[in-house]
């Protein structure tokens, strides 16, 4: 019984109903149906010493002319702590005053400098998407530790709600753009009609990042538990 009691405690939505229920359900709607306000957290109710005895790490989802997201992770080995975000949208209003609206990887490597730090204590991994191959490289040559993400996107996506599910993920109220993202990524409901199990692309970066850095990082355990 204490079994059964975890994994019901592990699974909502679409989720719960095939691993716990045992029932083929269509995955539509919402696709972060269990995140809520309880997965937001400010600076009075973040931790005392979690900035100090977490792992830093940053995620990223590449973009040239959809947004391009860096995500500040903060790893206490239970519960990871999304800190803050920085992203680029080349069709933004900001973007679109600029004579280039576009950045070149050289730029976007720039910001990630400035994201990081120089701090010698701030340095860590970089998980990036896999698609991006020209920005990773343009990473590694200027010497930052960089693992290519896994893009499993249903286990991925599973995983990630699997923590937020457990209350093992929170999220800074300061990362309006994640926050806005998990509250409007949904299903492919066209892609449901083919037999296909995806979802939309669109305003998905953000999550992606997240995703990222859920599939490639964490053990198993760590999203079990």
């Amino acid at each position: 019984e204490d079994i059964k009691a975890r994994y019901r405690a592990m699974y909502s939505g679409v989720f719960y109903l095939r691993y716990v229920k045992g029932l083929w359900a269509v995955a539509e709607g919402l696709i972060y149906s269990m995140f809520s306000d309880a997965n937001i957290y400010n600076d009075d109710s973040r931790p005392v010493a979690m900035l100090n005895t977490s792992v830093r790490y940053i995620a990223c989802d590449y973009g040239t002319t959809n947004p391009c997201v860096f995500l500040d992770i903060r790893d206490d080995g239970q519960d990871i702590w999304i800190e803050n975000e920085w992203r680029w949208d080349s069709k933004s209003e900001e973007a679109r005053r600029l004579p280039v609206p576009n950045k070149t990887d050289a730029q976007y490597a720039d910001a990630m400098r400035e994201f990081m730090t120089d701090d010698p204590q701030e340095q860590c991994m970089i998980v990036v998407d896999p698609s991006a191959k020209s920005f990773i490289t343009e990473l590694k040559q200027r010497g930052f530790y960089v693992r290519e993400g896994n893009n499993d996107v249903l286990d991925g996506i599973r995983e990630t709600a699997t923590l937020f599910t457990l209350n093992h993920l929170h999220i800074h109220e300061r990362c309006t753009g994640l926050i806005r993202e998990l509250r409007s990524y949904v299903w492919d409901a066209k892609a449901e009609e083919r037999g296909e199990e995806k979802p939309v692309k669109m305003q998905d970066h953000a999550p992606d990042a997240l995703r990222y850095y859920v599939r490639t990082v964490l053990p198993d355990w760590r999203k079990s538990a």
